[in-house]
């Protein structure tokens, strides 16, 4: 129900979807203002739900974290201990250089041409 008293604007009894059905331009219009502050409107929202979610993540979650060897040192321990484990006749001596090329000829030389 819509009463206007001598210019002023008296609603009772009506629900806001009411309201906007009552002019059919009113709907277009509520859309352009959401559409164009939904920055400003959504960034409170937004830094309100993260801070919440912090703050349970804060309360549920265990603050200690051991540690853990990186990947690539525990790769670089166990490929030492399959080196260590097997005989050490299989390792090359370093006096004889066999890992130096002689010449620049002898480096990146394809399977099939090796020794």
């Amino acid at each position: 129900m819509l009463i206007i008293d001598k210019g002023n604007l008296i609603i009772r009894n009506l629900k806001i979807y009411d309201i906007l059905l009552y002019n059919k331009g009113m709907i277009p219009a509520v859309w352009a203002v959401l559409r164009s502050y939904a920055p400003a409107l959504m960034l409170p929202v937004a830094a309100l739900v993260g801070l919440i979610g912090y703050s349970i993540e804060s309360r549920v979650s265990d603050r200690y974290t051991p540690y853990k060897d990186s990947i690539g040192e525990a790769r670089e321990e166990r490929q030492l201990e399959e080196v260590l484990s097997k005989e050490g006749s299989l390792v090359e001596s370093i006096k004889e250089k066999k890992f130096v090329p002689k010449s620049v000829f002898e480096k990146n030389v394809s399977p099939s041409l090796q020794k």
